[in-house]
């Protein structure tokens, strides 16, 4: 059926959907990223986190008592100085977050610049519409997977908290330095095991994304027609072929002066062929036309002296079979050679 969509989709199609925002972006991927990322932080800055973490665990613990007694602080400037720890600690990873964004849209497709996904559209306030795709096959789907994944993370966690249950039931014996190292670690191996975890998730993710992206912009056979009749249809391309098939039909015209004969049908079809044993042992078709495009050929041969010859069947054998820039097939060289026989028996006259 000309409906059904088994057209894979058109450039035009794909840089249409560009425009509005539609690109194959694996949110497991950017998640991916994002987890590389705060790992690095992490990774690379445990020394100066454990410090941010005494810092912060002073001031909003055991460290009220002290500032009241030696500074006499108020609580709104013990809670100031809190606030700004607590933003030393969650800026670095805001900012890796929002960066592993960037990168991981730009790794998947590239630069993208949307101005029709930001225009309102109030399709997205459909209730109805809403409430269907809440409980569509693929919201479903994406739902079992996301508690597949809760379920994965809470398995990794239960693990690392059960391997170091020995550490932690004599954490109050070991003291802040002791504390902060286990959590440290505790960290550090959660979010190398999740991490893990995501690279199998992601490629799939990304797998599923991609291959679901190419069928949603499949096309019909009448889409693919009607975007080539919008596409060719515009004038502006239109007069730009017809101005390359001038210029083609003008580089065979200048071509005629350098042909030997014209074979003619005798107003239908003109076909100039060049002869000339040592350049061309085979008789060469320069140009041919049929209609006006062949008058044009009479002319141009005309102008410059070149014998046209009547010959129907020569004329409408190499017409039908032969291409302008190749030789003439071995049928019609009986017929040819009679031709310049002619031809050079005018000559010699």
């Amino acid at each position: 059926m000309s409906g059904e969509k088994t057209e894979e989709a058109t450039d035009k199609k794909l840089e249409d959907a560009r425009e509005e925002g539609q690109v194959p972006v694996s949110k497991d991927l950017q998640t991916l990223v994002k987890l590389f990322l705060v790992y690095g932080v992490i990774f690379w800055g445990v020394s100066d986190y454990d410090d941010h973490f005494r810092e912060f665990f002073i001031h909003v613990t055991g460290g009220f008592a002290e500032e009241f007694a030696h500074k006499s602080h108020s609580i709104n400037t013990i809670g100031t100085e809190a606030f700004y720890l607590l933003l030393k600690l969650a800026a670095p990873f805001v900012l890796a977050g929002a960066i592993a964004s960037c990168i991981s849209t730009w790794m998947q497709v590239g630069f993208v610049y949307a101005p029709k996904a930001l225009k309102p559209s109030f399709k997205k306030f459909n209730f109805v519409e809403n409430i269907k795709n809440m409980f569509s096959k693929k919201s479903i789907i994406q739902l079992v997977i996301s508690f597949f994944k809760v379920l994965v993370c809470f398995l990794v966690v239960y693990f690392i908290l059960k391997n170091r249950m020995d550490e932690i039931v004599y954490l109050y014996r070991g003291g802040l330095d002791f504390s902060f190292e286990l959590i440290s670690n505790a960290l550090i191996d959660t979010v190398f095991l999740i991490l893990s975890v995501f690279v199998v998730f992601s490629f799939v993710d990304w797998m599923a994304t991609y291959l679901d992206f190419k069928k949603r912009q499949k096309m019909s056979k009448s889409d693919v027609k009607d975007e080539a009749k919008q596409l060719y249809g515009n004038s502006e391309l239109k007069q730009e072929m017809k101005s390359i098939h001038r210029s083609l039909m003008n580089a065979s015209l200048s071509r005629v002066q350098d042909a030997k004969a014209v074979v003619v049908n005798p107003t239908h079809i003109a076909v100039a062929l060049d002869y000339e044993p040592g350049r061309h042992d085979v008789p060469f078709i320069l140009a041919m036309g049929e209609g006006d495009y062949a008058q044009l050929i009479r002319n141009e041969a005309e102008k410059h002296g070149v014998p046209i010859i009547r010959s129907v069947a020569l004329a409408r054998g190499i017409y039908s079979s032969c291409e302008e820039d190749e030789y003439i097939q071995d049928q019609h060289l009986e017929m040819a050679a009679q031709v310049f026989r002619l031809v050079f028996g005018l000559e010699k006259r």
